[in-house]
C-alpha cells in the first residue's frame, strides 16, 4: 500500500483542492460534507487499499484544506472542480461516494 504523491489539484490559478490518494486497483472517490475534508474518510483509507482499491479523498471548495475564495459555491461549481479534479488525476468509471454537502 503507498500513498500517491499529488496533495493539491490546480484548478485554476487561485483554486486547488487538496486530495489523498492512496492504493492501487479500482477507483474510488471520497467527497465529504460540509464542513469537513477528506480526511473524515481515514478509516476507509486504511482498510480498502488493502483489498485492492484506490481511494481518492478530495476536499473541495471551501472544505479541508483546498482554497476558500470568494465567489459561488454552487453544485454547479462543485461538479465543474469534481469533473477538473478527475481528469486531472486521469479517471474515469469510479466508484463515487458522496457525503452531503448540505442538508436539505
Amino acid at each position: 500500500m503507498r500513498m500517491n504523491s499529488c496533495e493539491y489539484i490546480e484548478i485554476n490559478e487561485i483554486i486547488f483542492l487538496h486530495i489523498r490518494d492512496w492504493g492501487q486497483g479500482n477507483p474510488i472517490v471520497f467527497i465529504p460534507g460540509w464542513p469537513f475534508g477528506h480526511e473524515m474518510f481515514e478509516y476507509q483509507f486504511t482498510r480498502l487499499p488493502q483489498l485492492d482499491y484506490r481511494c481518492i479523498g478530495i476536499s473541495m471548495r471551501g472544505f479541508g484544506k483546498s482554497s476558500k475564495p470568494w465567489g459561488e459555491y454552487t453544485y454547479d461549481v462543485f461538479a465543474d472542480d469534481l469533473k477538473s479534479a478527475l481528469c486531472s488525476l486521469n479517471l474515469s468509471n469510479v466508484t463515487l461516494v458522496v457525503f452531503p454537502l448540505v442538508a436539505p
